[in-house]
């Protein structure tokens, strides 16, 4: 795991969540805008990995125009209860996880 760590806040829509990714995150990385993702579920957490024939939750990393959103299922964000709170990225060896951020 990587000791980096980035803290925005998903922003809630109709079926799922988003946030921005930055750069220093995004290079760290073991997948890249427009693979195909999915979303483990762990306690407080949810981490992104690449998953192609994954059935369950999906997440998705797009390019903006400001640069790079993730977007991950509401409900797997909501279950783990990141809806409205600050979040904190954090890039893992086999994905990114994505945690309530400390207080």
């Amino acid at each position: 795991m990587s000791d980096q760590r980035h803290v925005t806040s998903f922003e809630d829509h109709a079926k799922r969540a988003s946030v921005d990714v930055p750069e220093s995150i995004r290079e760290a990385l073991p997948f890249d805008a427009g693979d195909r993702l999915g979303v483990r579920d762990e306690d407080d957490a949810v981490v992104v990995v690449p998953e192609p024939a994954y059935r369950g939750a999906r997440a998705v990393l797009r390019g903006t125009d400001s640069g790079l959103r993730l977007y991950v299922d509401r409900t797997a964000a909501y279950e783990a209860g990141l809806l409205d709170r600050s979040v904190a990225l954090a890039p893992l060896d086999d994905g990114l996880r994505v945690e309530a951020a400390e207080a």
